[in-house]
């Protein structure tokens, strides 16, 4: 389990810790505790074997990415679909970046799974919590997805929503964690649109300006 957290906090000459903290660590415990009674209400609502398994599967697909990286890639080796690859690569590696080497050391937010035993369906994971990163891959990659093929968009980004209530209902992220996630993988999907939209235009002036003149070479016309 990562370092601090108020899973570390015990009770101190037979009172509560909460009696120990300022109210701005209380409101943020109140707050801890009303996301997992959210989480604990979505497992009573939803408890099945099925569901559990499917769930699971769904969770396992988003894996280091594993089910977006092989999207994007396909999509990569056809050169009619190149670029809606290339850019989806492009917003994982953003979301990537932001999420998992960014802010995940820098909150250092424990998970629900650390803080209540018992409850987790799958093993806990053992990086920190916010933002998820599933959720954030899962919406990186779809919406990039979605803003070239839209209609076939839909289909993906209700799967990433699927995957995001995954790490939910598997007790492995605060809804405060995927609600962050899902806003960052969509700006980095944005930014990768735009990002990868100026490197074509500038590698496809570039082309143009070193292109031999059409007329160069030409044989002269037939009377010269």
């Amino acid at each position: 389990m990562p370092p601090g957290g108020f899973s570390q906090l015990s009770a101190c000459a037979g009172r509560p810790f909460e009696n120990f903290l300022h109210p701005p660590l209380m409101s943020l415990l109140e707050h801890v505790h009303i996301e997992l009674g959210f989480l604990e209400a979505i497992q009573e609502a939803a408890a099945h074997p099925g569901i559990d398994t499917m769930l699971t599967a769904v969770s396992r697909l988003g894996d280091f990415g594993f089910i977006w990286i092989a999207l994007s890639l396909a999509l990569a080796l056809w050169p009619r679909t190149r670029r809606a690859g290339v850019t989806m690569l492009a917003a994982l590696l953003l979301g990537y970046l932001v999420c998992n080497l960014t802010l995940k050391p820098l909150v250092e937010r424990l998970r629900p799974c650390d803080l209540v035993e018992g409850m987790a369906l799958i093993a806990c994971p053992p990086d920190f919590s916010f933002p998820s990163g599933h959720t954030t891959s899962a919406f990186a990659a779809a919406t990039a997805f979605a803003l070239f093929y839209p209609r076939l968009g839909i289909p993906a980004l209700l799967f990433a929503a699927l995957m995001a209530f995954s790490r939910l209902y598997l007790f492995v992220h605060f809804p405060t964690d995927v609600a962050a996630g899902a806003v960052i993988g969509a700006l980095c999907a944005w930014a990768a649109v735009r990002i990868v939209g100026l490197a074509a235009r500038r590698i496809s002036s570039r082309s143009e300006a070193h292109a031999p003149d059409r007329d160069h070479g030409a044989a002269p016309p037939p009377g010269s």
